[in-house]
């Protein structure tokens, strides 16, 4: 259901004695700031940012975390403005469909590459492991994939690995959920949710990560799964690089 926009008062037009100033319609960006992986949690949904008149904003779309099929809510901005909130594709929609399992020591390249291709934003900011790193993590980590049926050419780079999740054990006695990464062409079909899922049923100890503490959406998003804050560490990496360290209770 759309916002109706009443109609505008009809003008007459002034006496010829009167100066009209030409009148001016300044608008105010709209803007929405949601940070998120886009595949780590079901009900993920595309945000379709729509003008209360159906018109779409610029065609812009942001990924959010919906509990719902439909969310609305409103922005500040010269008029009214429904955020209309329509659920991502199911997998059967998309037609992906992975199974997830252990990795073995002949994923490891295909797991590089889909590392080099899941963070396109900021990559000074994401540097991917090497493909030695990832060789080590297949003997000495939980290294879990998503498995595409088709063969090994059915992505792109990336082969038949649409997921890929990592953890290893730290001096604490606790496991770090180092990397969780779907490939581009596979998100939105639950695949991210897979992996978490089956990570933490692996676990048999505390499972740590880390979170830019400014990623409402993230942090939001693990505590969904399970996770809470433990502290949060300023400078975690480079002086203006922050990091919340969470944690995830483990097997119960």
């Amino acid at each position: 259901m759309m916002l109706g926009r009443s109609a505008a008062p009809s003008r007459a037009n002034p006496p010829a004695n009167t100066t009209t100033r030409p009148q001016t319609t300044r608008r105010q960006a709209v803007s929405t700031s949601l940070v998120c992986h886009p595949d780590l949690m079901p009900n993920l949904s595309i945000a379709r940012i729509l003008l209360s008149t159906g018109d779409t904003l610029s065609h812009s779309s942001k990924i959010v975390n919906q509990r719902s099929s439909c969310h609305r809510f409103t922005c500040l901005g010269p008029d009214r403005i429904l955020l209309w909130l329509q659920p991502s594709p199911s997998a059967e929609e998309t037609g992906v469909s992975c199974t997830i399992e252990t990795a073995s020591d002949r994923d490891y390249l295909h797991v590089a590459a889909l590392d080099r291709i899941a963070w396109p934003i900021a990559p000074d900011l994401f540097i991917p492991d090497g493909e030695h790193i990832w060789r080590i993590w297949c003997d000495m980590a939980t290294l879990l994939v998503a498995r595409r049926p088709g063969g090994s050419d059915s992505l792109s780079e990336s082969g038949d690995i649409a997921g890929a999740l990592v953890m290893f054990p730290t001096n604490a006695s606790e496991l770090c959920l180092h990397k969780i990464m779907v490939h581009p062409e596979c998100r939105g079909s639950g695949i991210g949710t897979q992996l978490m899922q089956a990570g933490l049923a692996q676990a048999n100890t505390p499972v740590l990560l880390t979170v830019d503490p400014s990623n409402n959406a993230a942090v939001a998003l693990y505590q969904n799964f399970g996770f809470d804050v433990r502290e949060r560490i300023d400078g975690y990496y480079r002086p203006h690089e922050h990091r919340l360290i969470m944690v995830h209770p483990g097997p119960s």
